[in-house]
């Protein structure tokens, strides 16, 4: 089978390949892989070893913090790295990365699902700009941390990448407002998108700071 037509044989391959075109220098075990990809481990162990036949990554030595005793330790082991030779690197980040996009009325709907969502704010990997303190932020009552947590658990493995995000309720949002807390000015103050919003959280006090 021809190299490009084993690297879309499946929606598990293609998650893992996102995981490593988004993290070029992180190395990973495969319980990492798996766990990052939501792929279950034998089809992960499959497919990682597909991606090393072909090239797409390599093995390597790195050092990972393991809990010892509940203590936690720096070990070297041994794991998987992308591979910078790779000949189709450019092309598979352009297909997989810069043209991939997710559905905003589907992240709305599934962020909804985790509570009384009043204002969610994308921004960073969401709207490719790696400088952002945080990808999502969401502001309500009522929000399940378990809920939201496994949503954005979920994301992490569509896009390949670990996000930043934060929960807050109305009244700790209306809070950091009247503070100008950091965070919060730093997300609005740079690129972001705001999908969900209602006329109580407004953020106008924040242009009134000096």
């Amino acid at each position: 089978m021809h190299i490009l037509a084993k690297l879309f044989s499946s929606e598990a391959l293609v998650k893992i390949m996102r995981l490593f075109l988004m993290n070029r220098t992180v190395g990973f075990e495969n319980k990492d892989v798996s766990r990052h990809s939501r792929v279950k481990p034998a089809a992960t162990k499959r497919e990682v070893l597909l991606l090393q036949s072909i090239g797409f990554i390599k093995k390597g030595t790195f050092v990972k913090n393991i809990m010892v005793r509940k203590v936690a330790k720096k070990r070297k082991v041994v794991g998987w790295f992308l591979n910078p030779e790779f000949p189709y690197l450019t092309a598979l980040f352009d297909l997989l990365i810069t043209s991939k996009s997710i559905d905003k009325k589907d992240l709305v709907s599934r962020i909804k699902k985790t509570g009384k969502v009043k204002m969610l704010v994308l921004a960073g990997a969401f709207l490719k700009d790696e400088a952002s303190r945080l990808d999502i932020l969401a502001v309500g009552d009522g929000i399940s941390q378990k809920k939201f947590e496994n949503v954005v658990r979920s994301l992490e493995s569509e896009i390949g990448k670990e996000l930043r995000y934060s929960a807050f309720t109305i009244n700790e949002f209306k809070y950091r407002i009247s503070m100008y807390d950091k965070l919060v000015c730093d997300v609005f103050d740079f690129k972001h998108e705001i999908v969900i919003s209602t006329p109580e959280l407004s953020t106008e006090g924040l242009k009134n700071r000096k």
